[in-house]
């Protein structure tokens, strides 16, 4: 009878060897996985003592306290400035490069232009006997186009008769003493004209140059401003969560809105 027992005891033994031996198995196996699925999930998690394992969360909010009206009022008043308070700092240097050259290019053709001015008033003072301090373009235009008062008056006035007639007294008296001092009185003149238009260049360029730096800096001012951020203080913002629970048996994968007030 005891030989007929001992297959079934030994049976039971093994039996409940291998179950005893394969819960411990088991238990390694999730273990396992659930540690490897918090490492994947904790580097979109920076926060360890406020967020929780296998989750991400992001909302929006003024990073650093940078506001977008100073950002764009820097700009206004100094190119790159808006930059330099967003913390650009490279591109803040050529912003500033850019206000610096189109200044120095604005005084340096509107100095050549009046110099070039100063040389065709006195060229024509001494070559024409002409008065043309305080003078219109228009009026020097034609100083440099007519010989003298009466080539203006006669020939000058025949395809336009509604153009003012002028007498010959010193204040509008020219005489050039041949062409060729005419020609250098003009090409003076279109020098100084010429330099006084690149000066305005200059000056459109420095409107434009603060104009894209104000643009600029909003729109980085704006950026951080709705930068994905890990982790977000209580009530500043919306905020919202993507948790992963592949044990669960009810939600494995949840995700949800945080109003954030």
């Amino acid at each position: 009878m005891r030989q007929c027992l001992l297959p079934f005891v030994v049976l039971f033994f093994l039996t409940s060897m291998g179950a005893s031996a394969s819960e411990p198995l088991q238990t390694s196996i999730l273990c396992s996985m659930d540690t490897r699925l918090l490492l994947a999930t904790s580097e979109f998690d920076t926060d360890q003592t406020t967020g929780t394992a296998g989750s991400l969360e992001f909302g929006q909010g003024e990073t650093g306290g940078k506001s977008v009206y100073k950002a764009a009022l820097f700009s206004a008043l100094v190119p790159g400035g808006g930059q330099y308070y967003l913390g650009n700092r490279k591109k803040a240097r050529y912003f500033f490069a850019a206000e610096v050259l189109t200044w120095v290019g604005y005084l340096s053709f509107y100095q050549y232009g009046q110099w070039r001015k100063d040389d065709y008033i006195g060229f024509a003072a001494s070559h024409a006997n002409a008065q043309l301090e305080g003078k219109s373009d228009d009026f020097v235009d034609l100083v440099g186009f007519y010989d003298n008062t009466d080539d203006y008056n006669g020939a000058g006035r025949v395809g336009d008769p509604g153009r003012p007639y002028f007498p010959d007294v010193p204040e509008y008296h020219w005489q050039w003493q041949s062409t060729e001092e005419r020609l250098a009185f003009r090409d003076i003149k279109n020098r100084s004209r010429d330099a006084f238009e690149r000066a305005e260049i200059m000056l459109g360029l420095a409107v434009v140059d603060r104009m894209v730096s104000v643009i600029d800096s909003i729109r980085d001012a704006l950026r951080s401003k709705r930068r994905i951020r890990t982790t977000e203080p209580a009530g500043s913002g919306p905020k919202f969560e993507f948790s992963i629970d592949p044990f669960s048996s009810r939600r494995q994968l949840s995700f949800a809105i945080y109003p954030g007030f």
